[in-house]
């Protein structure tokens, strides 16, 4: 697994991020935005709540509420500023609607719904840490970037063997996505002794969706305070997040996992290898170097897991292990827990679908 940052720096980068995030609710209609020829980059300004920089995902949002194409959107953004100012002026006086906008270190970070429900990593981190160390868990990886806060651990005395001297631990996998690309999570995590593979394995745990009430029309731009925002929405979640943590370590679910785990172990697969990849790597859209390095990883059986379905899983959370990218290492994970513990005929009926 990709080790991320220290906890201690999780905990500082939280901290400081909460000084610096500012959420704002919006009519469209006092929105302005503009081009600083001298930078190069558009700003947005937010009626009397001030200018902002626009992050690439705040474009991303901007163009896909607008109906602009992504193509066309980018297109403008290079080579035409003016032309992409009047697109936007005119659709925001046009649509009027209300958009949460949320915002860090003076820069608009997310374009969102009003609908948007506010859940923030440093309120996850506060819920689940002391039940994790509570409960005797080993922090293992954390990260936190622009788009997503990742807390993984596993608990030492939950451990068993898929197969003779093959020994995996479970753990817990917590993410928080404080920009609408996805809900916050707590799903089972597994670690691989042998070759510290980590794997994310889906499960029912704790999917929450960022959606709330509406806010209303407004004509005025306000913020949406971090006291209000816990009194009114958060406090049960949290305490769903902090129950959903605790149960994670429950015994009879590790061994449910153990199961699949062992049963995928002796899925053994016949067809040829570079067919097999070639449509794994489709199916769950691997670029083609992560294509290259599984198939060396299951050739030359790295991981000493064997051309099985439990090979394949491991191949691809092995280049889990060396990705910088700690998203995309977290997909890959995510990937390899779904293969290693799907049912066998719904995995074959992938890989003969070419």
């Amino acid at each position: 697994m990709n080790a991320g940052m220290q906890l201690n720096d999780l905990a500082a980068e939280l901290t400081r991020r909460l000084a610096s995030k500012h959420d704002y609710r919006t009519p469209t209609g006092r929105l302005k935005l503009a081009y600083q020829e001298p930078d190069k980059r558009f700003t947005l300004t937010l009626g009397e709540a001030g200018e902002f920089q626009i992050s690439k995902l705040g474009h991303d949002q901007m163009a896909a509420w607008a109906d602009i194409p992504t193509k066309y959107y980018s297109r403008m953004l290079a080579t035409q500023p003016q032309l992409l100012i009047e697109n936007m002026q005119t659709w925001f006086r046009a649509k009027q609607s209300m958009r949460m906008v949320r915002t860090m270190d003076g820069r608009m970070r997310a374009f969102l719904s009003d609908a948007y429900r506010i859940v923030d990593s440093y309120d996850v981190a506060e819920a689940v840490l002391p039940v994790l160390a509570e409960s005797g868990a080993v922090i293992r990886s954390t990260n936190v970037d622009d788009h997503n806060m990742y807390i993984k651990a596993t608990w030492p005395r939950l451990q068993a063997e898929v197969k003779l001297g093959d020994v995996v631990e479970m753990g817990v996998s917590i993410r928080c996505n404080e920009v609408g690309q996805g809900k916050a999570e707590v799903a089972p995590y597994i670690n691989r002794l042998i070759c510290m593979n980590g794997a994310v394995i889906p499960d029912a745990g704790l999917a929450q969706y960022h959606l709330g009430p509406r806010s209303g029309e407004s004509d005025n731009v306000w913020e949406v305070l971090r006291d209000e925002t816990k009194a009114l929405t958060n406090r049960a979640l949290m305490a769903k997040f902090a129950d959903v943590t605790r149960a994670a370590c429950d015994e009879t679910k590790f061994r449910g996992v153990i199961d699949r785990m062992k049963e995928s172990s002796k899925d053994k697969i016949a067809a040829d290898p570079g067919e097999v990849v070639e449509v794994v790597s489709d199916h769950w859209a691997l670029t083609p170097g992560e294509r290259k390095g599984v198939l060396a990883n299951l050739v030359n059986d790295t991981t000493g897991a064997g051309f099985t379905r439990w090979g394949i899983g491991n191949a691809i959370t092995q280049i889990a292990n060396t990705e910088t990218d700690y998203d995309r290492c977290t997909a890959l994970e995510r990937i390899g827990g779904e293969i290693i513990t799907m049912p066998s005929n719904d995995f074959a009926a992938i890989t003969q679908s070419k």
